[in-house]
């Protein structure tokens, strides 16, 4: 059996007229497959089962008295461990020099090289390794655009990817071209196929066949020199027979006399006489998981355990052309069969009848080839068509995954037991033992301080410390901290090396021989992985990437990193993402990060312009979260005050937008980036839209103060006038809000912030009654600051309203004072004027949760009665408190409920109990919702959703208590947006309009027929209605259908309670068949409820990840008339799944003629926060989003089936 033409098979007629004609290509051809010389050439492709039989079958036809083998020559000694009987391929050799250069090599069984090693060393026949040695990479000149060819001696330059020669040297055109017909031919028939293969790749790169790289260029000099020494000059071979070269197919016609190799003079001589450095080596485990391309390594290959099996069993059926062609066909059944085991593990149907059918196709396509066998193609082609029914998503997905499981396998290789330790370990204790840090077992725990900037010795320890921490090796704890919110310049770390250590680093030996490799080497393939998931790459794990390559300088993982945030995540960022990648970045670029000093130039420039690039995407991303209710989205919008200076002028009308439109959370956070940009004066913050009801600021400092002094004054005028919105109801949670989100994004600095003195000053000046009517929502506000934050503000206070701590005073004294301060009390109740009581000292003392035991009376009770909620042990994030300050708490309380409860409306009125208990409800206390009066409770969203979430935590004989509190909250709700939706409803395809009197009367349209018809009874303006209209019923032909799909990820509560109602009074108009289904990562079906929002509600658990993608793919399965077909999706566009395939389902809903909404999110504002990215890309593939409020939707909704 022959194997197809060489020339065609391998380059087809593009190659071939790179060369010239066939006639040159056999002419080069005939001269590389001659035997007769005193060296033979055999090209082969790095892992391929057809070569590694082949080559050990030339061996033993030409019996050689040498064989030469593309490997680094400083490498040779480690070649015995190679060979060595207790070695169990997948294994590699790992090499790295002091300066940095390196390269890795992994060996299966169907690796040419090794095939070749193994049978030599049982041959007793010499082996040379004849390529560049490893300690000479630093002399060559890389060129800029040969990526990673210094860094990896795969058989293939990298830079042929670049040039667009892949398809030819790639794994596609080599299994077309080798692999496939190799079964049954001979190893010269495969030799020459291979050879072929490599000359067409090599004239595809240039037109004269030299390569375009200098490592390339550097590596074929020394081998051409190499082999020289090897083989003499004597062109007949020697009677110990001829020295066999076993190199990359791409190499050999640069290593034939007359070739194509680099004709520079004097190149090879010029390396020849370096001196190599030396290098440091390790033989380590490998598996087929790393080894196959999916890994992210570039010179593995694709389904290493199918080649596996093609090996062993072909080898076992001998030299038989029939017996190989069904060996081959038994791998092709029994990976077929794999898949469909696969499969049923995934839950889809894959038996018998499919498997047959597979082979069958499989057989057949390979006899249409002209193939004796299948091969990889067609199997996979046969999965692909049978199995997958030609699906990319869906079934695809699973079909795909079942085919990397079956094809890639779980093989791990193994070395002998007396096999020297990896180099990594090694090499970290030595790294260690120099930068005076534990390196052994023996040494005792350490601490260290370690400040990066302060020289290099430091520097090398941040460095071998953030690397460690890559790899995720368990070595040391600790971290920099912060002073007032800036990271510090040093951190001290607790560190030690223990067994779990050693153990961790040899599980990464594979991965290199120094921290530096390995790390580099971790993290390309981790950031490979992301890239390669089904659901596309992960923000948060690219840009976590991004942030340890830049802390352990490893270049190339950073560069890919940033290659892949630039071409495919940074569309899709919503604010919270784009915001960290930006910071990341910017530190990179602005030296914050010690290692970026070790980063090349270039690459920090990058770094530098993807800041800008991400700053647009900021500033687009600043309006999905305007009306956010997160507490960490106004922290973050207040990161956007240190990135001013990337972000332009536009950032400034952004945050006027959220002033004016957003949440009150969100309005006070731009408020407060606002005062630190410095961007506008005191008229601007005058004009602004007020959205918390506390009032236009009536001061600007007129008379000589300034600008700058109106903007303070403006400022301070609006913080007081919201201490006195926190004692009415009805505007109590809006100033609440609106200060918490001020507070926020002011960061650490807040408490020196002058646009507080209005509220100093407002606390200290108001009524009593006022005072305790503000007091949970002022104690609410500050309890979102940090402790250490508190203590800082109280010294701010003690400078502003006087020392506000116990001052040491003598017993008799106080005696005295106290004596006096009743008798004041007697005379000032008698007058009314008992307000005083509350001096300045004491109200902060409650605001701030400071020093309750320095509160007696009345102020220690409510000191008491607010920490029962706010008081606790608490996390200081800054590890700067003192202790002077009550954290936040979120345990249980130290007051039994009930008389919580009675403390409650005693000191603050029977009004505030409710919404006490409801937040405190909300923080977890399931006591406290059980104590909500059912018929007093207000009604609100909030509400609902904090006890809607303690159903699951409860025994349902507690949850029944609530369930009369539930049911009415989500009554009263529903009412009120029934009777706000309705109206917008009403008339909705039920019926037309007509003269002939029928049905009810149509009364907007006869006044508008009959204005021409007006006259005047008694004074009185009326409409003779002569000619009336009249609603005239329609029977539907057919009805929309309108599928409501809502997301019930854990940032989705009040969207996911809107949606349940609103879909309730959908579905109660006639001509609407409405479906609803809740998703998170998983789809239920509420349509069996979806008239009962109490019952819906109490079904659905809000929680878990977001898969956008399949919930539209599952709505699109369920439309059955698209032109009548409205998708209502209910969202905030984090997606946690693949925004490639959600857009390609809208894209594919859009030219169906389904009508498709996005909600971003679903509330009574209209502002829910949301990815705007994500919303922008769905907004492209024909669907429409917005931020919409019931009312409006069902508006929406109205004018589309109408038109």
């Amino acid at each position: 059996m022959a194997c197809p033409h060489p020339f065609h098979a391998a380059g087809g007629p593009a190659a071939a007229a790179s060369f010239g004609n066939d006639g040159d290509w056999t002419d080069l051809l005939e001269q590389m497959t001659d035997t007769g010389g005193d060296s033979v050439l055999f090209g082969i492709r790095h892992h391929s089962p057809a070569c590694a039989r082949a080559v050990v079958q030339a061996a033993e036809h030409l019996c050689p008295r040498a064989v030469a083998v593309e490997m680094p020559s400083d490498l040779a000694d480690y070649v015995t461990w190679l060979v060595h009987p207790d070695t169990r391929a997948p294994v590699a050799v790992a090499a790295a020099t002091d300066g940095g250069a390196g390269g890795f090599y992994p060996f299966a069984d169907f690796s040419p090289e090794l095939a070749i090693c193994r049978w030599a060393h049982a041959n007793r026949v010499p082996v040379e390794f004849i390529d560049l040695p490893v300690g000479l990479r630093h002399a060559v000149d890389t060129d800029p655009d040969a990526s990673a060819a210094s860094t990896d001696a795969g058989k293939q330059s990298t830079s042929c990817a670049a040039a667009g020669f892949s398809s030819l040297i790639g794994q596609e055109a080599w299994d077309t071209s080798v692999e496939a017909p190799s079964v049954g031919c001979t190893w010269q028939q495969i030799r020459r196929a291979a050879l072929a293969v490599g000359i067409a790749a090599r004239y595809a790169e240039t037109h004269d066949g030299t390569p375009a790289d200098a490592v390339t260029r550097a590596r074929e000099a020394w081998m051409a020199r190499r082999l020289q020494q090897l083989t003499g000059t004597s062109a007949t071979p020697s009677s110990a027979g001829p020295v066999l070269v076993v190199v990359g197919a791409y190499h050999c016609a640069a290593l034939v006399p007359g070739g194509c190799g680099d004709t520079a003079p004097g190149r090879e001589e010029e390396l020849f006489s370096l001196v190599p450095q030396p290098v440091t080596v390790s033989v380590v485990r490998y598996s087929f998981e790393r080894l196959d391309t999916r890994s992210g390594y570039a010179s593995g290959i694709r389904d290493p355990h199918y080649h596996q099996e093609l090996l062993t069993r072909i080898a076992a059926a001998g030299d038989d052309q029939k017996a190989q062609a069904a060996a081959a066909q038994e791998v092709a059944g029994d990976i077929l069969t794999d898949i469909a085991r696969g499969l049923r593990k995934e839950g889809e149907p894959a038996g018998t009848g499919e498997v047959a059918e597979a082979f069958r196709f499989a057989r057949d396509l390979a006899q249409l080839r002209g193939l004796p066998a299948p091969g990889r193609r067609e199997i996979l082609d046969a999965a692909t068509t049978v199995m997958a029914q030609s699906q990319v998503t869906g079934r695809g997905r699973l079909v795909a995954r079942a085919v990397a499981a079956a094809m890639a396998g779980d093989r791990v290789g193994d070395l002998p037991a007396d096999c020297p330790v990896a180099e990594l370990q090694k090499h970290t204790r030595g790294q260690l033992a120099a930068l005076s840090l534990p390196s052994t077992e023996q040494q005792p725990r350490a601490s260290k301080k370690i400040a990066p900037f302060s020289g290099p010795t430091d520097l090398k320890r941040h460095l071998i410390l953030a690397r460690l921490k890559a790899l995720d090796v368990p070595y040391w704890e600790g971290g920099s901290g912060t002073t007032r919110g800036m990271d510090n310049r040093s951190y001290t770390i607790d560190c030690r090396f223990t067994p779990m250590t050693a153990a961790e680093l040899d599980r990464h030996a594979a991965a290199g021989v120094t921290l530096e490799q390995a790390a580099d080497t971790v993290l390309v393939s981790r950031l490979n992985r992301a890239a390669g998931s089904p659901e596309g790459p992960d923000p948060e794990v690219v840009t976590g990437i991004v942030d340890r390559a830049a802390a352990c300088a490893a270049p190339q993982a950073l560069s890919q990193a940033i290659d892949l945030l630039e071409q495919e995540i940074a569309v899709q960022l919503g604010f919270r993402a784009a915001v960290s990648a930006m910071q990341v970045l910017a530190g990179i670029a602005g030296g914050r990060q010690p290692a970026a000093a070790c980063l090349p130039e270039q690459l920090l420039q990058r770094c530098d312009r993807m800041v800008d690039e991400l700053a647009r995407t900021v500033v687009g991303a600043i309006d999905g979260v305007k009306g956010s209710a997160k507490i960490a989205d106004a922290r973050l919008l207040g990161t956007l005050a240190g990135l001013s200076g990337r972000l332009g002028l536009a950032v400034g009308h952004a945050l006027a937008d959220v002033i004016a439109t957003g949440s009150a959370l969100m309005a006070g956070a731009a408020c407060a980036v606002d005062s630190l940009l410095e961007e506008r004066d005191a008229p601007a913050f005058e004009d602004r839209a007020d959205t918390t009801g506390t009032g236009s600021p009536s001061g600007t400092g007129a008379g000589g103060h300034g600008v700058q002094t109106g903007r303070w004054d403006a400022l301070c005028t609006r913080t007081g006038a919201l201490v006195d919105r926190l004692a009415v109801a009805e505007t109590r949670v809006a100033a609440r809000d609106w200060l918490t989100g001020f507070l926020a994004a002011l960061g650490p600095v807040w408490s020196d912030h002058p646009g507080l003195d209005g509220l100093i000053a407002r606390v200290s000046g108001i009524s009593d009654g006022a005072f305790i009517a503000a007091l949970p929502g002022l104690r609410a506000v500050f309890d979102t600051v940090a402790p250490g934050e508190r203590e800082r503000f109280l010294d701010r206070l003690a400078q502003d309203i006087g020392r506000i701590d116990q001052p040491e005073i003598a017993p008799e004294i106080l005696i005295a004072t106290a004596t006096a301060d009743q008798e004041a009390k007697k005379r000032l109740e008698a007058l009314g004027l008992l307000d005083l009581s509350f001096d300045p000292s004491t109200r902060w003392r409650l605001v701030l949760g400071a020093d309750p035991e320095q509160l007696s009376g009345t102020g220690w009770q409510m000191a008491e009665t607010l920490d029962e909620l706010y008081g606790g042990t608490g996390d200081d994030r800054t590890g700067e408190a003192q202790g002077r300050v009550r954290a936040a708490g979120s345990g249980p309380g130290s007051l039994a409920v009930r008389r919580w409860k009675n403390q409650i409306e005693v000191l603050f009125g029977p009004d505030r109990v409710d919404d006490i208990l409801g937040v405190a409800a909300e923080r977890g206390r399931a006591d406290a919702a059980l104590e909500l009066n059912a018929e007093t409770a207000r009604p609100s969203v909030g509400l609902l959703t904090t006890l809607l979430n303690l159903k699951g935590a409860l025994p349902e004989s507690t949850v029944a208590r609530i369930r009369p509190l539930i049911a009415r909250v989500v009554d009263e709700l529903a009412r009120a947006l029934a009777t706000t939706m309705r109206p917008a409803l009403t008339g909705i395809g039920s019926a037309r309009r007509s003269l002939r009197p029928a049905g009810r009367l149509d009364l907007p349209a006869t006044i508008r027929k009959n204005l021409s018809h007006v006259v005047s009874i008694d004074g009185r303006v009326q409409i003779v209605p002569v000619n009336p209209v009249f609603c005239t019923p329609v029977k539907q032909s057919s009805e929309w259908h309108i599928i409501v799909a809502v997301d019930v990820s854990g940032s989705m509560e009040a969207s996911t309670v809107y949606a349940a109602m609103t879909a309730a009074i959908l579905s109660a108009v006639d001509c609407l068949r409405v479906e609803l289904f809740t998703f998170d990562t998983d789809i239920i079906d509420m349509t069996g409820t979806v008239d009962d929002p109490l019952a819906t509600l109490l079904e659905i658990k809000v929680g878990g990840g977001t898969d956008i993608a399949k919930a539209m793919a599952y709505a699109l399965s369920r439309v059955t008339v698209p032109a009548k077909t409205m998708v209502v999706l209910v969202t905030d566009f984090e997606e946690s799944g693949s925004a490639h395939r959600l857009v390609g389902t809208i894209r594919e809903m859009t030219e169906r003629g389904i009508t498709t909404i996005g909600c971003a999110a679903l509330d009574d504002t209209g502002l829910a926060a949301h990815n705007a990215g994500v919303a922008q890309l769905c907004a492209g593939a024909g669907m429409h989003t917005a931020s919409l409020s019931p009312l409006a939707l069902g508006r929406w909704i109205a004018q589309v089936v109408n038109r």
